[in-house]
């Protein structure tokens, strides 16, 4: 039997401007096809208005958008997919402000093996 090594890549939050917005991802190595969970943690703030949620590896694309209200905006939103294939993926969050500008970005990594 052979022994493999597994490399997990962390949940990482990579802030651009200031920290209105965070993401982690649940687990962060699974075996397909996966579930992942993706918690996005934003500052309310009167300027927010959208949250772009991209995940993404070779093999594999899914966008989610959703609307904020601004400082009346829930804190936390969660993310949920079902059925992805093996590969190695990035989780962006970008804050959409007022005018549909991007503000801040959050990314986190997971692998997905077969």
């Amino acid at each position: 039997m052979v022994a493999g090594i597994v490399v997990a890549w962390l949940s990482v939050s990579r802030m651009t401007g200031s920290d209105a917005v965070s993401v982690s991802v649940s687990p962060t190595v699974a075996h397909e096809p996966a579930r992942i969970t993706i918690r996005v943690s934003v500052e309310p703030d009167s300027d927010n208005r959208a949250l772009d949620v991209i995940t993404e590896s070779k093999n594999f694309f899914r966008r989610s958008y959703r609307q904020l209200e601004g400082e009346r905006s829930a804190r936390s939103s969660v993310f949920e997919y079902d059925g992805l294939p093996a590969g190695d993926y990035e989780i962006r969050v970008v804050l959409i402000a007022m005018d549909g500008t991007p503000g801040a970005i959050a990314v986190a990594r997971m692998r997905i093996r077969p």
